[in-house]
């Protein structure tokens, strides 16, 4: 995931409840809802995530992001 992306699914997450709360329950359905161009090794990621909290999945995505970056 690149971190373009993330910081503005994460900025939305912040200013946007409702989206908040889709990202939390189901981040594909979330992300395509509101017309996000993510590459399909950015879907996996998201695809995989469980988080109780934006803050949560914040570190969880800088985390796997640091890990693709350092494989590159």
């Amino acid at each position: 995931m690149s971190w373009q992306n993330i910081h503005q699914i994460l900025g939305m997450a912040i200013v946007d409840a409702k989206f908040s709360r889709r990202l939390l329950a189901n981040p594909l359905e979330a992300i395509r809802e509101f017309r996000f161009d993510l590459t399909e090794e950015e879907e996996n990621i998201l695809r995989d995530v469980k988080a109780s909290d934006v803050s949560e999945l914040s570190q969880i995505l800088v985390e796997r992001l640091s890990q693709g970056d350092q494989k590159n």
